[in-house]
């Protein structure tokens, strides 16, 4: 079994991992490259599982031990062990934190592309879109004529 310093490397690597990947797929999710995305879920979906079998092993840690939280594990340990397992600790959890920040990220790029593709739709259609900005720089609600019908 794993010492906690250890188990506390291998969630930092997973970590670093995902952000990594999360940055990388940035570029691809705000592209037009399908099958980009598609491998970049894979490769997500696949590293999360990874994850996700870390944090039942991080877990398993805990509760073996009898502690609450992996502070409390790295408390328990013997006090010439504690220094290295806490750097160890305080390494993961930046690493999650800042994986946690690409993911946001990427949620935005998402949902930016997403709206732009609905103005493009609402633009190109005609259709009435409350995402759009008027002349006065106030939100523009109610129909409008789309490229599409004024091209004829």
């Amino acid at each position: 079994m794993p010492t906690p310093r250890e188990t506390f490397d291998t969630g930092a690597a997973l970590y670093r991992g995902l952000e990594a990947l999360l940055a990388a797929e940035r570029s691809v999710l705000s592209g037009p490259d399908a099958a980009g995305i598609a491998a970049a879920n894979e490769r997500r979906a696949a590293l999360l599982a990874e994850i996700a079998a870390w944090e039942e092993e991080a877990r398993a840690l805990a509760v073996d031990g009898g502690a609450p939280s992996l502070s409390a594990v790295v408390a328990a340990l013997p006090k010439a062990d504690r220094p290295e397992a806490d750097a160890a600790l305080k390494q993961l959890a930046a690493a999650a934190h800042s994986a946690r920040h690409q993911a946001a990220v990427s949620h935005i790029v998402v949902e930016r592309s997403l709206e732009a593709v609905g103005r493009t739709i609402d633009v190109l259609t005609g259709t009435p879109s409350s995402t759009t900005y008027g002349p006065g720089g106030g939100v523009a609600r109610g129909p409008r004529r789309g490229l599409v019908e004024r091209a004829g």
